[in-house]
């Protein structure tokens, strides 16, 4: 280990914590920043330089896009790169800044613009309608941890790890079996439907306005064979009759909050076992 070139940084949200860390009697760099594959790290553990860090980023990928004279497309990357980088803009958002595109560019447009300092809602409507690329969507909620996590580094050591855990016994496509859990509600989403204006609100019937969560368990392989899957019910006993109606060989287990646990995912890896015991496995599960 090199101590002039190793640094370290405590995270805390403590003003007064001290700490010299030594190599072979070499005192080593204490650094309130820190720039880890992409993502910057501050002793603190405020986020405030990450997300500054990325706004630059995509206004120095803008600004290499201005240089290609592609004017035509100028605006139409930048409402696509925030959107890319998990901070997309808002319609409001959008209208502001297309007045000012218009006003920085001398491009002409209508004095209504002027007045209210922003682009009209028709003009959104028929720009969207132009290019079909872009849509009004709805984003997921995604934390920044999230967000930086995935990046070139870490995909790339996921599949290293990947390749390396298939070499180890020359599997074949029917031995790799992928595991999943998902959580399914027993109330569906109504769909849209036609109806009179001027009621403020309509409804729809279901089985409940709040749904119970219902966990599957279930077990594919790499050609498409799939085994029975395993049901858990928000009860705190099982009862076979909750199985009617599931797929043959289908399993049923019981926990009061609806979610698998330890011992209920054991027995889904006995049903695993005694479905194919004479392969040899290599199993991958998504929780």
């Amino acid at each position: 280990m090199n101590p002039k070139k190793t640094k370290f940084m405590i995270l805390t949200k403590r003003e007064d914590v001290q700490a010299n860390v030594l190599i072979d009697d070499t005192p080593m760099e204490r650094v309130q920043q820190y720039k880890y594959q992409g993502s910057w790290l501050t002793e603190n553990l405020d986020q405030s330089a990450e997300i500054k860090a990325r706004i630059e980023g995509a206004r120095a990928a803008f600004v290499k896009l201005k240089k290609l004279d592609k004017r035509k497309y100028e605006f139409k990357i930048y409402l696509s790169l925030p959107a890319r980088l998990h901070y997309g803009l808002t319609k409001t958002e959008v209208r502001t800044l297309a007045y000012q595109y218009a006003i920085a560019n001398n491009k002409p447009h209508p004095s209504s613009w002027d007045q209210n300092k922003i682009a009209g809602k028709e003009w959104l409507r028929q720009y969207l309608r132009r290019h079909g690329d872009l849509s009004l969507r709805k984003p997921e909620s995604t934390s920044l941890a999230r967000s930086t996590s995935f990046n070139a580094a870490n995909v790339a050591s996921f599949f290293r790890n990947y390749k390396k855990g298939l070499s180890r016994g020359n599997f074949t496509p029917e031995n790799l079996e992928f595991v999943t859990r998902q959580g399914l509600t027993t109330v569906h989403v109504p769909p849209k439907i036609i109806g009179p204006k001027g009621i403020k609100q309509l409804g729809q019937i279901t089985s409940g306005e709040r749904g119970q969560n219902v966990t599957l368990i279930a077990s594919i392989n790499a050609i498409g064979n799939h085994l029975p899957p395993m049901m858990i019910f928000p009860r705190v006993n099982f009862k076979p009759h909750m199985l009617k109606g599931c797929p043959v060989g289908t399993i049923g287990g019981a926990n009061p909050s609806g979610w698998s646990n330890e011992s209920l995912f054991l027995e889904f890896l006995h049903l695993f076992k005694s479905c194919q015991p004479l392969l040899k496995i290599r199993l991958y599960y998504h929780g």
